[in-house]
């Protein structure tokens, strides 16, 4: 009622004269449009709104038109309680609707009268609720049968009730609390807002045999379903245990875990799935070991095809030494490069082993080194640095051989000086094995694969380290230019 005092499009519609067609469709629209939000009065039930003017003016909210005319409205009860009582917001019983599809039904109608800023009357505000709408508010708080309900008015006047009556039914409150027994308890209040009286009757018998009742049906019901309960989940659970277990059972075979099967239990069905998935273990664990071994000796092959490769490559290089060694007539030296040879081929050709001691890597690289520097002369000054205390781990054989070759041929071109410090060490997580020189370096970073380290050598070391250790292995190298080169092995402590 306040949001329609309020509205200023309600205002200028009762307030105005003009007879134009389209002006009044426009504030027919308007009163409309700022409704649209207040549809429902509670949930889905229909407000019913409609507003009439002192001017003639009617706005029905759910476009029905009123069966009655003004004059006729002003001889109606909640009419004239507005009339009367201007800023009250009445509430009225009535046997008659203002609409056609209420006429002859019992509603309870709201009525306000609308007043200007110097408290004028232009018009009036309706709102209707059908009593059988209104009922259901304490409908379903209320067992018919125990507690029986009136509201009504200052005039004895039905509102609404939940027991059987019409609309033409006498009410007398004094007719029920006369004859009030002792089998019944009577209570009565007044809605002071609304002026309607409330007359409840509840039946103490009724009300006993609840009490009574009701609580030895919550015990037997309980007891029943305490004892139903667990007999029932207890047998469910052993029905359903062989699912859970061959569920967990799959999680682990996801996982690639295939070692454990089921023991057989439950049904007949249940026993058939626990022999198909035992039977999927067996075939999944000699297919991965199969699998396995195959990729385990394909491995080696392709390692050991790697080994061969570099094998000839310083076999080549260390015969062409000794050759030039015994062209020069320099025969103590080509004895004690054919002694350092022999060695190596004892340590290489002779050792089938794929991983050797980082010890025996760095002793073999010893003898390497001193048939280069028979081969290059000894301008080229070679230090070995092992870090390593006590711990001695396993490299891939012939590792460095190849990077300190190509460092001798490439950093110190025309006999040039120099010098290549090899240093051995591990941090927290790798070992590392760092190979540097003060050569003339790289000028062009992609020479560092295709030029610098030209032919056998890196891409040999860089394949096997893929092959022995995957990711857990890099091999990084940094040059500049006039300044030398670094080349650095890293494998992660965990695949030592």
């Amino acid at each position: 009622m306040i949001e329609i005092s309020d509205n200023k499009y309600v205002s200028d519609y009762l307030n105005s004269s003009a007879k134009s067609p389209v002006k009044k469709s426009v504030q027919l629209f308007n009163i409309a449009t700022s409704f649209k939000n207040q549809n429902t009065l509670y949930d889905d039930l229909m407000s019913n709104i409609l507003i009439l003017g002192v001017n003639g003016q009617i706005y029905s909210q759910n476009g029905s038109y009123p069966i009655y005319t003004l004059a006729d409205f002003l001889q109606k009860d909640y009419l004239i309680k507005a009339i009367k009582a201007p800023n009250k917001v009445n509430y009225t019983a009535s046997n008659d609707g203002y609409f056609v599809y209420t006429k002859n039904e019992r509603v309870l109608i709201i009525s306000k009268a609308l007043l200007t800023e110097t408290n004028a009357v232009y018009g009036y505000a309706l709102m209707m609720i059908r009593e059988a709408d209104f009922s259901k508010f304490y409908a379903t708080l209320l067992d018919a049968d125990i507690d029986q309900l009136w509201i009504y008015q200052e005039n004895n006047q039905l509102v609404s009730t939940n027991q059987l009556t019409s609309k033409n039914d006498n009410f007398d409150p004094k007719t029920i609390t006369d004859k009030q027994a002792r089998s019944a308890t009577i209570h009565q209040s007044k809605l002071n807002s609304f002026g309607f009286h409330i007359l409840l009757k509840t039946n103490d018998l009724l009300v006993a045999k609840e009490i009574i009742i009701l609580p030895t049906i919550i015990i037997i019901i309980f007891t029943i379903t305490c004892i139903i309960l667990p007999v029932t989940f207890s047998i469910i659970k052993k029905r359903i245990a062989p699912v859970y277990e061959l569920a967990s059972h799959l999680e682990l075979a996801v996982e690639g875990d295939f070692s454990k099967k089921i023991t057989l239990h439950g049904t007949s069905d249940m026993k058939s799935l626990q022999t198909a998935y035992n039977t999927m273990i067996d075939d999944l664990n000699h297919y991965v070991n199969q699998l396995l071994l195959q990729e385990e000796s394909k491995r080696r092959l392709e390692i050991e095809a790697l080994q061969l490769q570099i094998q000839p490559h310083f076999i080549y290089n260390t015969l062409t030494a000794i050759k030039f060694q015994v062209m020069k007539q320099e025969n103590d030296k080509a004895i004690a490069a054919i002694e350092a040879f022999t060695r190596l081929l004892r340590y290489t050709i002779g050792n089938s082993t794929e991983l050797i001691p980082i010890s025996d890597e760095l002793m073999i690289l010893k003898d390497y080194i001193q048939i280069l520097q028979m081969r290059y002369g000894a301008n080229i000054k070679v230090s070995i640095f092992n870090l390593l205390a006590s711990n001695d781990p396993l490299v891939p054989k012939l590792l460095l051989q190849p990077i300190v070759e190509n460092a001798f041929i490439h950093a110190f071109p025309d006999n040039q000086a120099g010098r290549i410090d090899i240093l051995v060490d591990q941090d927290s997580q790798s070992l590392v094995i760092e190979i540097l020189d003060n050569g003339i370096g790289i000028t062009d970073e992609k020479q560092a694969t295709t030029h610098h380290f030209s032919g056998i050598g890196l891409k040999n070391i860089q394949e096997r380290l893929a092959l022995l250790y995957g990711e857990k292995a890099k091999l990084i190298i940094k040059s500049v230019p006039t300044q030398g080169t670094s080349v650095r092995i890293f494998i992660e402590q965990s695949r030592l």
